[in-house]
Protein backbone atom coordinates (compact mmCIF):
# COMPACT_ATOMS: atom_id res chain seq x y z
CA UNK A 1 0.00 0.00 0.00
CA UNK A 2 1.25 3.48 -0.80
CA UNK A 3 2.80 5.12 2.25
CA UNK A 4 0.60 8.17 1.76
CA UNK A 5 -2.63 6.21 2.03
CA UNK A 6 -3.64 6.62 5.68
CA UNK A 7 -6.10 4.11 7.09
CA UNK A 8 -7.64 3.66 10.51
CA UNK A 9 -10.16 1.03 11.66
CA UNK A 10 -13.72 2.38 11.69
CA UNK A 11 -12.58 5.70 10.21
CA UNK A 12 -12.68 7.20 6.72
CA UNK A 13 -9.82 6.27 4.41
CA UNK A 14 -7.56 9.18 3.44
CA UNK A 15 -5.97 8.85 -0.01
CA UNK A 16 -3.70 11.86 -0.05
CA UNK A 17 -1.63 10.95 -3.09
CA UNK A 18 -2.30 13.51 -5.81
CA UNK A 19 -1.78 17.22 -5.62
CA UNK A 20 -5.06 19.07 -6.17
CA UNK A 21 -8.00 20.78 -4.55
CA UNK A 22 -9.65 19.06 -1.61
CA UNK A 23 -12.76 19.51 0.46
CA UNK A 24 -12.32 18.61 4.13
CA UNK A 25 -14.94 18.13 6.83
CA UNK A 26 -14.44 17.34 10.50
CA UNK A 27 -16.95 17.05 13.32
CA UNK A 28 -16.65 17.25 17.06
CA UNK A 29 -16.77 14.14 19.22
CA UNK A 30 -20.37 12.90 19.32
CA UNK A 31 -21.29 16.07 17.41
CA UNK A 32 -21.35 18.10 20.59
CA UNK A 33 -21.52 21.89 20.30
CA UNK A 34 -18.15 22.68 21.81
CA UNK A 35 -17.64 25.80 19.65
CA UNK A 36 -20.58 27.63 21.21
CA UNK A 37 -19.16 31.12 21.77
CA UNK A 38 -17.53 33.70 19.50
CA UNK A 39 -14.21 33.19 21.26
CA UNK A 40 -14.21 29.46 20.56
CA UNK A 41 -15.24 29.89 16.93
CA UNK A 42 -12.57 32.54 16.44
CA UNK A 43 -9.93 30.36 18.08
CA UNK A 44 -10.52 27.51 15.65
CA UNK A 45 -10.85 29.77 12.62
CA UNK A 46 -7.61 31.62 13.35
CA UNK A 47 -5.71 28.39 13.94
CA UNK A 48 -7.01 27.09 10.62
CA UNK A 49 -5.73 30.23 8.86
CA UNK A 50 -2.32 30.04 10.49
CA UNK A 51 -1.77 26.33 9.95
CA UNK A 52 -3.04 26.34 6.36
CA UNK A 53 -0.50 29.01 5.56
CA UNK A 54 2.29 27.23 7.43
CA UNK A 55 1.68 23.96 5.56
CA UNK A 56 1.08 25.50 2.14
CA UNK A 57 -2.65 24.81 1.84
CA UNK A 58 -4.35 27.68 0.01
CA UNK A 59 -7.81 28.21 1.48
CA UNK A 60 -10.61 28.84 -1.01
CA UNK A 61 -13.68 28.50 1.23
CA UNK A 62 -14.30 27.69 4.88
CA UNK A 63 -17.05 27.50 7.49
CA UNK A 64 -16.46 26.96 11.20
CA UNK A 65 -19.63 25.91 12.97
CA UNK A 66 -20.41 24.97 16.56
CA UNK A 67 -19.85 21.24 16.06
CA UNK A 68 -17.98 20.89 12.76
CA UNK A 69 -16.05 22.69 10.06
CA UNK A 70 -15.60 22.49 6.31
CA UNK A 71 -12.97 23.97 4.06
CA UNK A 72 -11.94 23.82 0.43
CA UNK A 73 -8.23 24.28 -0.24
CA UNK A 74 -5.62 23.58 -2.87
CA UNK A 75 -2.81 21.38 -1.67
CA UNK A 76 0.94 21.89 -1.74
CA UNK A 77 3.10 19.48 -3.74
CA UNK A 78 2.73 16.91 -0.98
CA UNK A 79 -0.96 16.67 -0.01
CA UNK A 80 -0.11 14.18 2.74
CA UNK A 81 0.78 17.24 4.85
CA UNK A 82 -2.95 17.54 5.48
CA UNK A 83 -2.67 14.87 8.17
CA UNK A 84 -0.04 16.88 10.06
CA UNK A 85 -1.91 20.13 9.60
CA UNK A 86 -5.20 18.77 10.94
CA UNK A 87 -3.53 16.88 13.77
CA UNK A 88 -1.95 20.14 14.92
CA UNK A 89 -5.20 22.05 14.45
CA UNK A 90 -7.13 19.55 16.53
CA UNK A 91 -4.47 19.27 19.26
CA UNK A 92 -4.05 23.03 19.72
CA UNK A 93 -7.74 23.90 19.43
CA UNK A 94 -8.75 21.10 21.82
CA UNK A 95 -6.22 22.41 24.33
CA UNK A 96 -7.60 25.93 24.05
CA UNK A 97 -11.27 24.92 24.08
CA UNK A 98 -10.78 22.64 27.07
CA UNK A 99 -8.94 25.37 28.92
CA UNK A 100 -11.84 27.76 28.31
CA UNK A 101 -14.37 25.18 29.55
CA UNK A 102 -12.29 23.88 32.42
CA UNK A 103 -12.44 20.39 30.93
CA UNK A 104 -8.88 19.00 30.77
CA UNK A 105 -8.25 15.97 28.57
CA UNK A 106 -11.77 16.10 27.12
CA UNK A 107 -11.97 14.67 23.62
CA UNK A 108 -13.06 17.41 21.22
CA UNK A 109 -12.64 16.21 17.62
CA UNK A 110 -13.67 13.06 15.82
CA UNK A 111 -12.92 11.71 12.33
CA UNK A 112 -12.28 13.98 9.40
CA UNK A 113 -13.25 13.39 5.80
CA UNK A 114 -11.30 14.55 2.76
CA UNK A 115 -12.09 14.27 -0.91
CA UNK A 116 -10.12 15.42 -3.93
CA UNK A 117 -12.26 17.51 -6.31
CA UNK A 118 -11.76 16.30 -9.84
CA UNK A 119 -13.85 18.48 -12.10
CA UNK A 120 -14.84 22.11 -12.36
CA UNK A 121 -18.57 21.91 -11.68
CA UNK A 122 -17.93 19.91 -8.54
CA UNK A 123 -15.46 22.57 -7.39
CA UNK A 124 -17.88 25.44 -8.01
CA UNK A 125 -20.75 23.67 -6.24
CA UNK A 126 -18.59 22.91 -3.22
CA UNK A 127 -17.36 26.47 -2.99
CA UNK A 128 -21.01 27.56 -2.86
CA UNK A 129 -21.86 24.86 -0.33
CA UNK A 130 -19.10 25.81 2.10
CA UNK A 131 -19.55 29.59 1.75
CA UNK A 132 -23.23 29.22 2.64
CA UNK A 133 -23.01 26.47 5.26
CA UNK A 134 -24.28 28.80 8.06
CA UNK A 135 -27.50 29.29 6.10
CA UNK A 136 -27.80 25.56 5.48
CA UNK A 137 -27.65 24.97 9.23
CA UNK A 138 -30.02 27.79 10.09
CA UNK A 139 -27.62 29.96 12.09
CA UNK A 140 -27.70 32.91 9.68
CA UNK A 141 -30.17 34.31 7.18
CA UNK A 142 -27.28 35.68 5.13
CA UNK A 143 -23.95 33.85 5.19
CA UNK A 144 -22.10 37.13 4.72
CA UNK A 145 -23.23 38.14 8.23
CA UNK A 146 -21.56 35.10 9.81
CA UNK A 147 -17.96 36.01 10.75
CA UNK A 148 -16.67 32.44 10.80
CA UNK A 149 -17.27 31.55 7.16
CA UNK A 150 -15.82 32.79 3.89
CA UNK A 151 -18.96 34.22 2.31
CA UNK A 152 -18.28 37.90 3.03
CA UNK A 153 -14.65 37.65 1.97
CA UNK A 154 -15.58 35.85 -1.24
CA UNK A 155 -18.35 38.31 -2.15
CA UNK A 156 -16.00 41.22 -1.61
CA UNK A 157 -12.79 39.92 -3.15
CA UNK A 158 -13.92 37.79 -6.09
CA UNK A 159 -15.14 39.30 -9.32
CA UNK A 160 -18.89 39.78 -9.54
CA UNK A 161 -19.14 37.39 -12.51
CA UNK A 162 -17.34 34.64 -10.61
CA UNK A 163 -19.48 35.20 -7.50
CA UNK A 164 -22.60 34.96 -9.64
CA UNK A 165 -21.35 31.76 -11.26
CA UNK A 166 -20.57 30.08 -7.94
CA UNK A 167 -23.85 31.14 -6.36
CA UNK A 168 -25.80 29.82 -9.34
CA UNK A 169 -24.87 26.22 -8.57
CA UNK A 170 -27.51 24.21 -6.77
CA UNK A 171 -26.23 22.56 -3.62
CA UNK A 172 -29.20 20.47 -2.50
CA UNK A 173 -27.67 17.34 -4.03
CA UNK A 174 -24.00 18.05 -3.33
CA UNK A 175 -22.46 14.99 -1.70
CA UNK A 176 -20.60 16.44 1.27
CA UNK A 177 -20.58 14.75 4.65
CA UNK A 178 -22.63 17.16 6.74
CA UNK A 179 -24.72 15.01 9.07
CA UNK A 180 -24.77 17.55 11.88
CA UNK A 181 -27.73 18.84 13.80
CA UNK A 182 -28.64 22.50 13.88
CA UNK A 183 -25.62 24.37 15.11
CA UNK A 184 -25.36 26.60 18.13
CA UNK A 185 -23.61 29.39 16.27
CA UNK A 186 -26.75 31.53 16.46
CA UNK A 187 -26.33 31.60 20.23
CA UNK A 188 -22.76 32.72 19.85
CA UNK A 189 -23.80 35.53 17.53
CA UNK A 190 -26.71 36.78 19.59
CA UNK A 191 -25.26 36.43 23.10
CA UNK A 192 -21.61 37.51 23.16
CA UNK A 193 -20.08 38.06 26.57
CA UNK A 194 -19.71 41.55 27.93
CA UNK A 195 -16.14 42.38 26.90
CA UNK A 196 -16.71 41.30 23.29
CA UNK A 197 -17.71 43.33 20.29
CA UNK A 198 -21.19 42.88 18.85
CA UNK A 199 -20.18 40.07 16.52
CA UNK A 200 -16.96 38.61 17.80
CA UNK A 201 -14.01 38.56 20.11
CA UNK A 202 -10.45 39.80 20.14
CA UNK A 203 -7.84 37.12 19.43
CA UNK A 204 -4.19 37.42 20.48
CA UNK A 205 -2.19 40.33 19.10
CA UNK A 206 -5.20 42.34 17.94
CA UNK A 207 -5.59 45.96 18.90
CA UNK A 208 -6.51 46.92 22.49
CA UNK A 209 -10.12 46.45 23.56
CA UNK A 210 -10.86 50.17 23.81
CA UNK A 211 -9.95 50.54 20.12
CA UNK A 212 -11.83 47.49 18.91
CA UNK A 213 -14.40 47.93 16.16
CA UNK A 214 -18.06 47.35 16.97
CA UNK A 215 -18.68 44.49 14.59
CA UNK A 216 -15.70 42.19 14.33
CA UNK A 217 -12.35 40.93 15.43
CA UNK A 218 -8.87 41.53 14.11
CA UNK A 219 -6.63 38.45 14.22
CA UNK A 220 -2.84 38.41 14.30
CA UNK A 221 -0.82 40.47 11.82
CA UNK A 222 -3.71 42.65 10.70
CA UNK A 223 -3.14 46.32 9.98
CA UNK A 224 -2.45 48.85 12.76
CA UNK A 225 -5.33 49.74 15.06
CA UNK A 226 -5.73 53.31 13.82
CA UNK A 227 -6.20 52.02 10.26
CA UNK A 228 -8.42 49.11 11.16
CA UNK A 229 -11.73 48.74 9.31
CA UNK A 230 -14.94 49.21 11.25
CA UNK A 231 -16.79 46.10 10.28
CA UNK A 232 -14.69 43.00 9.88
CA UNK A 233 -11.79 40.73 10.60
CA UNK A 234 -8.52 40.70 8.75
CA UNK A 235 -6.50 37.51 9.20
CA UNK A 236 -2.78 37.00 8.53
CA UNK A 237 -1.19 38.38 5.37
CA UNK A 238 -4.27 40.07 3.97
CA UNK A 239 -3.88 42.91 1.50
CA UNK A 240 -2.24 46.21 2.55
CA UNK A 241 -4.15 48.39 4.99
CA UNK A 242 -4.88 51.19 2.55
CA UNK A 243 -6.58 48.70 0.23
CA UNK A 244 -8.46 46.91 2.94
CA UNK A 245 -12.20 46.42 2.58
CA UNK A 246 -14.58 47.63 5.26
CA UNK A 247 -16.79 44.59 5.43
CA UNK A 248 -15.20 41.27 6.22
CA UNK A 249 -12.47 38.72 6.55
CA UNK A 250 -9.55 38.15 4.25
CA UNK A 251 -7.81 34.77 4.57
CA UNK A 252 -4.37 34.00 3.22
CA UNK A 253 -3.82 33.91 -0.53
CA UNK A 254 -6.79 36.03 -1.63
CA UNK A 255 -9.51 34.74 -3.94
CA UNK A 256 -9.80 31.14 -5.19
CA UNK A 257 -7.80 30.28 -8.27
CA UNK A 258 -9.34 27.84 -10.70
CA UNK A 259 -7.63 24.45 -10.35
CA UNK A 260 -6.41 22.41 -13.28
CA UNK A 261 -8.72 19.41 -13.59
Amino acid sequence: MDSKVICWPHAPEHRLIERGTYIVTCGTYRKQHFLNTPLKLTTVRNLLFELAEKHGWRLQAWAVMSNHYHFVASSPDDPATLKTMLSTLHTLSARDLNRLDGAPKRRVWYNYYDSRITYEKSWLARLHYVHHNPVHHGVALNAEDYPWCSAAWFAREAGSAFVKTVNSFKIDQVKVYDDFSECAGSTALSNPSAPQSKSGVEPPHSKPAHLQSKSGVQPPHSKPAHLQSKSGVEPPHSKPAHLQSKSGVQPPHSIPQKPTF
